[in-house]
């Protein structure tokens, strides 16, 4: 497997091993790998990680930047610590099912992929918290997107989304949020009742159903009126529920006295 033996620019397993240019590196047996809880493999060319990494308990983060994967190394996924997940500059186009299973992850950055799709798995991605896919293909979010709970900020910039599932007004820890350079059209009005988003871009979408805004408010402009169109569909659904409980109350009456004024009266019985 290339990798395993090669001449690396840089393989730093946190901080106790480093080689340098042209120095031939030999990837540490499962026992030793024990003692690592980084390890960093960038600008490579490798395309598959060795199986002596499954299971590590100890590899907290791990940066596979700027290689030639065109698989997502499922091996990854056994790793019971991973909190942080660099795997930019490589050549995914789908990740697998087994996404989803990291329980211990908190920041994924994919960015400069080809990634056209993210998997319904990753609702399961309770702890996440920073997830970066800009610079791919992506062209919708699954609805899955609004049961990252911890999710903090999401940055989707320079990809080809059309619209935003209505679920992602379910992600209420979410701070910022990065569209810029997309396809969209609209926005989901779900946006404006997040409430903990104060930063959100999304220069350079076509966004014909909104409102033009003012350039020097810009995109403050755009999420707070995100944000009165939120509130106003709110007071809205409530009078249209105080209205639908007022006319059930009045057709109950109208039955009630319906039903007594049809109601055939019983004849006095003779003595």
């Amino acid at each position: 497997m290339k990798g395993l033996i090669a001449c690396l620019g840089i393989l730093l397993f946190a901080g106790n091993v480093l080689a340098q240019d042209n120095q031939p590196v030999v990837m540490p047996d499962a026992a030793r790998f024990e003692r690592f809880n980084a390890i960093t493999l960038w600008n490579e060319g490798i395309n598959a990680l060795p199986p002596e990494i499954a299971g590590q308990p100890n590899i907290w983060h791990m940066d596979l930047s700027s290689n030639t994967f065109t698989e997502f190394p499922v091996v990854v996924t056994t790793l019971p610590k991973l909190v942080k997940l660099t795997f930019t500059h490589n050549l995914l186009t789908e990740l697998p099912p087994a996404f989803g299973d990291m329980p211990a992850i908190e920041e994924i950055d994919l960015s400069n992929n080809q990634i056209s799709e993210l998997p319904p798995e990753i609702a399961t991605l309770d702890t996440l918290q920073k997830l970066t896919m800009q610079h791919n293909e992506l062209t919708t979010l699954p609805p899955e997107i609004g049961d990252l709970d911890s999710l903090y900020v999401l940055n989707l910039g320079w990809n080809h989304i059309t619209e935003l599932p209505p679920e992602i007004g379910k992600l209420d820890n979410l701070w910022g949020l990065w569209i810029a350079d997309n396809e969209l059209t609209s926005l989901p009005i779900e946006l404006g009742g997040l409430p903990n988003l104060v930063w959100i871009n999304v220069e350079r979408n076509p966004l014909v159903s909104m409102p033009p805004y003012d350039e020097m408010r810009g995109n403050d402009a755009i999420l707070a009126y995100l944000q009165e169109q939120y509130a106003l569909a709110q007071r809205t659904q409530q009078s249209l529920a105080v209205a639908a409980i007022a006319l059930a109350t009045g057709a109950l009456a109208l039955a009630g006295l319906i039903w007594r004024r049809r109601r055939p009266r019983r004849k006095k019985k003779r003595a």
